[in-house]
């Protein structure tokens, strides 16, 4: 299984059914070693690694034991699939993951007016998000407006904020944990990492 998938005998589609459809522990393991696209590594890893978090969001339905299986063969695979993407480290590969994640999110907009409403993502002092509402006079309500919620500008700011918050409990997970096993980071890494906006109010009370 492995030596089909490093010489790319595999194929990512055959891989991704058997994680999905069966949930083949041992295609999760491999899932991240597959060669990465040619025409858009980036994209490909970003993709992978996403798709790694919904794995484990699914692996919660499970008894115990399944999703104490299942969470050791993730972390092979967020493992394998930092080793393929060049990073020296899973916890490399999640923070330059989740920082491609907000770049994506915020090269669009997000601010809107929608109705007479100014609907605006915002993250707050301790790193959460959450959206803001304005009315056509400037002034904060403290509520989404019932004829809002479905629009498709709310619903891609809700999906948003979704994921931001999520970012914001796994960074700061990831950096207590980097913390109990003393990881060493450079002044180059610090500052990189300071240059996202959740991860960066996390950072900001121990630096």
């Amino acid at each position: 299984l492995y030596s089909d998938t490093l010489t790319g005998d595999l194929k990512i589609t055959e891989v991704t059914a058997k994680v999905k459809d069966k949930r083949d522990q041992d295609y999760l393991r491999v899932y991240g070693l597959v060669p990465l696209s040619r025409s858009n590594a980036e994209n490909d890893v970003l993709k992978r690694y996403e798709y790694l978090l919904q794995f484990k969001k699914e692996s919660k339905e499970f008894g115990s034991m399944r999703q104490s299986s299942e969470a050791a063969a993730l972390e092979v695979a967020f493992d394998n699939l930092a080793r393929n993407a060049g990073y020296p480290d899973p916890i490399r590969l999640t923070w330059a993951m989740e920082t491609k994640q907000v770049q994506q999110i915020f090269a669009k907009e997000t601010k809107h007016e929608i109705d007479g409403y100014i609907l605006e993502l915002n993250i707050d002092t301790e790193g959460k998000t959450n959206i803001l509402v304005f009315n056509k006079d400037d002034k904060p309500i403290k509520s989404v407006p019932a004829s809002l919620k479905k629009h498709k500008l709310f619903l891609e700011l809700s999906n948003h904020k979704k994921k931001l918050n999520e970012q914001f409990r796994r960074s700061k997970k990831s950096l207590e944990e980097a913390m109990i096993r003393g990881d060493e980071f450079t002044g180059s890494e610090v500052a990189n990492l300071t240059q996202h906006p959740v991860i960066q109010k996390h950072l900001s009370k121990l630096v």
